[in-house]
């Protein structure tokens, strides 16, 4: 009877890091949102602007899909009282990265915020927006 053998293998840091640094791009942290409109005729949008930084925003992940929002200049309407269900995908996050907010940059008041966001395992987030 044969027993494969595992050999150790041995990857040198420069290759490992680019592996690693692949990974990392091909990822990706799921935001789903539920925003409540707070008043009459409220609209919304998201800008592309809008980013996922680590805590010491030295790192920022892009916005890459949205699902169930408009994107800026585009508005939706959200009748007063009323809850909509929105998803954000953004590039993945660097591995270390334990803390992460979420910011839309906008020219004027407003945007969405969240900040400490506590990361998990499967980068799948439920987030309530004001």
């Amino acid at each position: 009877m044969n027993i494969p053998i595992k050999p150790k293998i041995n990857i040198d840091r420069p290759v490992q890091a680019r592996l690693l640094d692949t990974i990392k791009e091909g990822a990706q942290v799921v935001v789903h949102c539920v925003y409540m409109a707070a008043k009459k005729d409220d609209r919304i949008g998201i800008s592309k602007s809008t980013f996922l930084y680590t805590k010491d925003l030295s790192y920022r992940s892009k916005l890459v899909h949205t699902e169930n929002i408009a994107v800026y200049p585009r508005q939706m309407l959200v009748e007063w009282h009323t809850t909509i269900n929105f998803t954000l995908i953004f590039k993945g996050l660097p591995p270390n990265c334990k803390l992460f907010h979420l910011i839309e940059n906008t020219r004027g008041p407003g945007g969405f915020v969240a900040i400490n966001i506590e990361r998990n395992n499967s980068d799948t987030y439920l987030i309530i927006l004001t």
